[in-house]
């Protein structure tokens, strides 16, 4: 589970994950499930992202939540009515930005409400096609340092 800007709680099995980076102390699965959070990360081995979506659908409707799954084995549930696009905006209003002027950078699903709430949006080039099509830029890949060639169309001007 994530816990703020400080890194993820986790129990043992799941430090184990490839790249699994910014993790905070172990804990046990009764004590995960017992606090509060804002995101937390399932993962299924073994299972392509279309039967973890489908068990999660099963498990967590009428629950509140959302959920999406972007690579094998992970789901990601949050509460519903949340997204990076609702934090944005609320940091946005309180700065006085209307969303017109703000730009956002996204590669995946979960990026799509954020992408679409921005006055001007920018999608990696590793990212779904459906994401492409929904911002209103595409850049290069992460390995093509397309977050940089973006950073200086917009810029360096």
């Amino acid at each position: 589970m994530e816990v703020g800007l400080r890194g993820f709680r986790t129990c043992d099995k799941f430090r184990s994950y490839p790249g699994a980076v910014n993790f905070l102390d172990a804990t046990t699965l009764a004590e995960l499930t017992a606090t509060p959070t804002t995101r937390m990360i399932v993962r299924a081995d073994r299972h392509p992202p279309a039967d973890v979506l489908a068990a999660a659908e099963d498990a967590l409707i009428g629950t509140g939540t959302s959920w999406y799954s972007q690579r094998p084995s992970w789901l990601d549930v949050w509460p519903g009515g949340v997204s990076k696009a609702t934090g944005v905006a609320r940091v946005a209003a309180e700065l006085g930005i209307p969303g017109r002027d703000v730009l956002c950078v996204g590669d995946d699903l979960n990026d799509l409400e954020l992408i679409r709430w921005s006055g001007r949006s920018v999608a990696m080039g590793q990212a779904p096609d459906h994401v492409k099509r929904a911002a209103t830029h595409t850049t290069g890949t992460v390995d093509d340092d397309g977050l940089a060639t973006a950073l200086r169309f917009w810029f360096d001007r």
